[in-house]
């Protein structure tokens, strides 16, 4: 068996007895905050994002998992929903929030320096339960980028 087909498989494995269901959903935390979030892990996961998506229910979101450190880029085409994204380094440790407005993808919004993960929530999701920079996200097990 490949390598790469083995560490999938063992990656769903602890996926699955850490409580995502069969849309890569998982309930992180950022403090003692939990948020129910499907995971953006691939590529094309990643970019389209949450195009298209009329509403997103209140404590849910999208956790961009990133292959690497590096500075995220975030614009909202296609995005109709108001959203906060919070970016994170690799240590969860949260660098700074940005507050998006559906533009047709006009303007960018940058970590402040190198993240892993980007987690987009409801507009005011950090602010309604006083996650600050320096918040510490939790994950339930490995999540890394395909």
């Amino acid at each position: 068996m490949p390598l790469r087909v083995l560490l999938h498989a063992t990656f769903v494995f602890l996926l699955a007895l850490q409580g995502c269901d069969g849309e890569r959903r998982v309930t992180a935390h950022v403090g003692d905050v939990p948020a129910r979030v499907e995971l953006a892990l691939t590529e094309g996961e990643r970019a389209l994002g949450l195009m298209h998506r009329e509403a997103l229910a209140q404590d849910e979101g999208m956790l961009l998992v990133m292959p690497g450190p590096r500075v995220i880029r975030i614009w909202m085409l296609n995005t109709r929903i108001p959203l906060d994204v919070g970016f994170f380094d690799e240590t969860g440790r949260l660098l700074n929030i940005a507050s998006m407005a559906p533009d047709g993808g006009e303007k960018i919004y940058r970590s402040v320096a190198p993240a892993l993960y980007a987690l987009e929530m409801n507009r005011g999701w950090f602010q309604r339960h006083g996650i600050d920079p320096g918040a510490v996200l939790r994950l339930p097990g490995p999540v890394v980028a395909e």
